[in-house]
């Protein structure tokens, strides 16, 4: 059984008009509908580093960024290729397999970075209490050889 809230609004049109019109507004359900086309608020992407490797997920939140993702592996997109963030010491539901994941609001791409934020992802999970100290000492990590390889299914948060 749907609950409705009961609004009122009053329109006044100066001294000519005052009326009173009320209405029904479902207090849930599904978001409206905003077309195929409207870029989604939460994205996955699979990151390869090189072959063989387990995979490594990252979630976006920025429809900029989602698309330039997307842009990414349709090879429209050859320059800002790589993928940096802040790791979060912690696992992600939909990052299994690794005790770390990158922060989502913190994610940008680049092209170029220094190297004291490369490092290889098994290096960083086996070395997890250092980053912030003496590994990746303001926490972002930018390997480079980081790449999105492809748009995933929707996992937990």
């Amino acid at each position: 059984m749907r609950r409705l809230i009961f609004c009122t609004v009053i329109l006044t049109i100066p001294i000519i008009l005052s009326s009173t019109l009320s209405f029904a507004v479902p207090t849930h359900g599904p978001p409206p509908y905003k077309g195929d086309d409207a870029p989604q608020a939460v994205a996955y992407f699979e990151v390869s580093f090189d072959l063989g490797q387990k995979p490594f997920i990252i979630q976006l939140q920025d429809k900029d960024l989602i698309r330039h993702a997307r842009d990414i592996v349709k090879g429209t997109e050859k320059h800002k290729v790589h993928v940096s963030g802040i790791i979060a010491k912690e696992k992600a539901s939909y990052n299994p397999g690794w005790l770390f994941h990158l922060v989502p609001a913190s994610i940008s791409f680049f092209e170029v970075a220094m190297e004291v934020c490369d490092a290889a992802p098994e290096y960083v999970d086996q070395h997890l209490d250092d980053v912030g100290g003496s590994l990746l000492p303001d926490g972002r990590w930018c390997p480079w050889r980081a790449r999105v390889v492809g748009e995933v299914g929707v996992r937990g948060d």
